[in-house]
């Protein structure tokens, strides 16, 4: 049982996970998701975002050129109640939802995604692999704001 106060509170419960950056060296934002309504099988998400800048000669797969960063959620198990310590995360595979998008920054990166985080709070958007295409949808809108931007 977590006792921390959730940054979210709504139909879902969403907090903000600590993460060690020497061993998470591209990761920029990390969340713990409860959220019983989404699956009848699992209610504990994990959601990330990394950055996609190479580290140490380590280079990133894109999914398109203009990729900046990636967002990914897995659900956890459910027979291993997860703590805010990130390594006690037991994790269920596939992973739900990996997407990556366009951000001008990291900080504009997290915002887009903790905008979203608030409808998925509220009941509004899920974390279940059957939402891929509405993450997608709403991330590369991202993208294509920039692109108009530009132009």
């Amino acid at each position: 049982m977590i006792k921390e106060t959730p940054w979210l509170d709504g139909l879902s419960r969403i907090w903000r996970v600590p993460y060690d950056q020497d061993t998470a060296p591209a990761t920029i934002g990390f969340w713990l998701i409860h959220a019983p309504w989404m699956h009848l099988a699992w209610s504990w998400h994990v959601a990330s975002i990394v950055h996609l800048r190479p580290i140490d000669g380590a280079k990133a797969t894109f999914q398109f050129e203009e990729a900046t960063h990636e967002f990914m959620v897995v659900a956890i198990d459910p027979n291993h109640e997860p703590t805010l310590d990130h390594k006690s995360f037991k994790f269920l595979r596939p992973i739900s939802i990996c997407q990556q998008f366009l951000a001008r920054s990291d900080d504009k990166a997290v915002q887009t995604v903790e905008i979203q985080m608030e409808n998925v709070a509220k009941g509004g958007l899920s974390l279940d692999s059957d939402y891929r295409g509405a993450w997608r949808r709403l991330l590369l809108s991202e993208r294509r704001h920039r692109e108009i931007n530009e132009e």
